[in-house]
């Protein structure tokens, strides 16, 4: 059936009229998408302006896929979480053991790789398989929705681009099949790299090689040959597909073990002998050599995945009685950078960050919490949140961790002489309108940052406390005075991950348990029908763990005038908390359980990352008392 052909409104006059964009941003993306670029074989291209907005933060990837939705919802079917996300996880769980096939035009994708990876592949579902499930009631509806009926409607096109029609016409073409152009289904970058991507395959191919290293006689011979490049090369594969945060590789008397962190909890992976080494093979990647003795070692490598974008990997190694201890922390790209509004963060506490925080002229806003609690991923989520045309940012960083558009982030590079120190000087004299330092380590850094607020500039920063009113405490103890803290502190965020209950297989927990249980009336949780606690045997979806997944907590610290005279006045920290509790001020404790109580994590997790409740906190040396007859 031949469409009739319409006169869309532009992507940019659409952004446009829902105020997203305004005539600011449209002038430039006009000008870059006019701007020619040259690969290595001096092949010609344009970045198309929907490129140009999604990487330089001007529209989020759902921005670009609802106005396709919107206007021409008589070609582009997916729906970015109702109607395909449930498809593909059929697809995954029943068609990858089975005949699906996927086919990548790698021609066809070849002068764009290096800006969105894959970004369209051709999907063909096996007949038999489909009649098969068709017999059950939830799979007939999934493919009556996707209109399938007869041996052509098995093909389709996934994307991350609905606005490539020159590559899906090509995709359509080799499909050969009676219809001249097949549907085309789009999802989110992160789902769709996901659906390509076949962890367990990879997990596979680590186990293969581990056995293969470990029964070598020779294993230089594994080393010249490549074999152990590999096995390192599918564990940083492997841990980018699965979401891992780090890789620990921890050396015993006769072996090296792996183990990985998922979702802040520590997993073996595999062991290898001691005869490979493998502070050599990461020196190697960093081309850097071990020179220095016992002195920590230390450095940052780019890793290649075949499908994921480019992912920085920052290492650090030190000395230990049995050998080198590496660790190596994933730092994925920044271009899908979380946004704000899907941070996961309650309503409350983003109004208060857009409508408070970033409403500041000036000051300094801080970012607390312990390594790993995802304090880079929220900062880079506000910094895109207010990074505008007509604003200008610096950020000096050790180490850019996330690359932002329209930001000019410096690396830390001390042999050259390029300190936080030296940068922030440097700052002050190009004329920016905020400004972000890394963390606050010591007198020198927090004296600058407050010589930022007070001419005027909106500063950031991250600092190393428990919970958010004690920055207070912890600025005075580097050196700030209570005069200046009052002066320019504007608001502190302290965040924390608790990890979330799988869907799955989660229990829930009975109205008697909870009335029963000192634990829940403690924390002043009672039944209302929502309470759940994680499975101890987890389940295959979940990783035989009970939770999936983490969602951030936080606690969001107001520094208004009753506060400034309280910090001036030199008040305990207990007095300005009871202070801003009357105000409404919530706890990390308090975010806890209401995430307890809308059912998304359990009171052991809670515990496990905020500590117990106040009462429990009472010690009781009775409780300790040994038994008459011990000795």
């Amino acid at each position: 059936m031949n469409i009739e052909k319409k006169n869309y409104i532009s992507l940019t006059d659409w952004l446009e009229k829902k105020n997203i964009i305004n005539n600011n941003v449209i002038k430039l993306v006009k000008d870059l998408s006019a701007i020619p670029l040259y690969d290595e074989k001096w092949n010609v291209t344009k970045l198309s302006e929907e490129e140009i907005l999604f990487t330089k933060g001007f529209a989020t990837e759902e921005d670009i896929f609802n106005y396709y939705h919107e206007t021409r919802p008589e070609k582009y079917k997916g729906n970015l979480n109702k109607k395909l996300l449930p498809y593909i996880q059929l697809v995954e769980e029943v068609f990858e053991e089975k005949n699906l096939k996927i086919e990548i035009d790698p021609k066809t994708n070849e002068d764009r790789i290096k800006y969105r990876r894959l970004s369209a592949v051709l999907v063909k579902l096996d007949p038999l398989t489909v009649k098969e499930l068709s017999k059950q009631k939830e799979y007939r509806e999934i493919f009556k929705s996707m209109n399938i009926k007869t041996a052509d409607d098995l093909y389709f096109i996934l994307t991350n681009r609905p606005y490539d029609s020159k590559l899906h016409k090509t995709l359509s073409i080799s499909a050969n099949t009676s219809k001249k152009e097949l549907p085309v289904y789009t999802l989110n970058t992160k789902d769709y790299l996901y659906f390509l991507t076949k962890p367990k395959k990879t997990l596979k191919e680590i186990e293969k090689l581990t056995i293969l290293l470990n029964d070598a006689k020779r294993p230089e011979e594994m080393i010249s040959n490549g074999i152990f490049k590999r096995w390192l090369n599918m564990i940083l594969r492997y841990s980018l597909e699965i979401g891992v945060s780090d890789i620990h590789i921890e050396p015993d008397e006769h072996f090296y073990v792996v183990r990985i962190r998922k979702d802040g909890i520590l997993q073996f992976l595999c062991a290898i002998k001691k005869e490979y080494s493998v502070l050599s093979l990461v020196l190697a990647k960093t081309d850097q050599n071990d020179q220095e003795g016992f002195k920590p070692l230390d450095g940052q490598l780019d890793f290649y995945h075949p499908i994921l974008e480019v992912t920085n990997v920052r290492w650090a190694e030190n000395k230990t009685v049995y050998g080198s201890h590496i660790v190596m922390r994933l730092l994925p790209s920044g271009i899908n950078a979380m946004q704000l509004d899907n941070i996961n963060y309650s309503k409350r506490n983003l109004n208060i960050i857009k409508n408070k925080l970033l409403k500041e002229p000036n000051g300094i806003i801080l970012i607390t919490g312990p390594t790993g609690s995802g304090k880079t991923n929220t900062l880079s989520a506000i910094l895109r949140y207010i990074s505008k045309l007509e604003t200008k940012i610096l950020s000096v960083e050790d180490p850019v961790e996330i690359k932002m558009p329209l930001i000019q982030q410096v690396q830390v590079n001390n042999k050259a002489n390029l300190t936080v120190h030296a940068a922030l000087k440097s700052f002050l004299r190009q004329d920016p309108d905020i400004m972000f330092i890394g963390e606050i380590r010591d007198r020198e850094m927090a004296t600058k940052a407050v010589e930022g607020a007070m001419t005027g500039h909106l500063m950031f920063a991250t600092l190393h406390t428990n919970d958010s009113i004690s920055a207070i405490m912890r600025l005075e103890d580097i050196g700030v005075g209570p005069m200046h803290i009052s002066n320019t502190l504007r608001g502190v965020i302290a965040q924390r991950l608790l990890r979330k209950l799988c869907p799955y297989c989660k229990l829930k927990v009975e109205e008697s348990e909870i009335e029963n249980s000192k634990i829940y009336q403690d924390f002043g949780i009672s039944d209302n029908g929502k309470i759940y606690k994680h499975n101890p045997k987890g389940c295959p979806k979940c990783g035989y763990t009970g939770y999936s997944g983490r969602i951030p907590v936080a606690e969001i610290f107001v520094i208004d005038k009753k506060v400034q005279d309280l910090i001036l006045e030199r008040k305990s920290i207990n007095e300005i908390l009871e202070e801003v509790k009357e105000n409404g001020f919530r706890t990390l404790q308090m975010e806890g359980i209401r995430l307890i109580e809308k059912g998304i994590t359990d009171i052991e997790e809670v515990i496990r990352v905020l500590g117990g409740s106040e009462k429990e906190l009472e010690f009781k040396y009775d409780e300790y008392e040994e038994e008459e007859n011990e000795f």
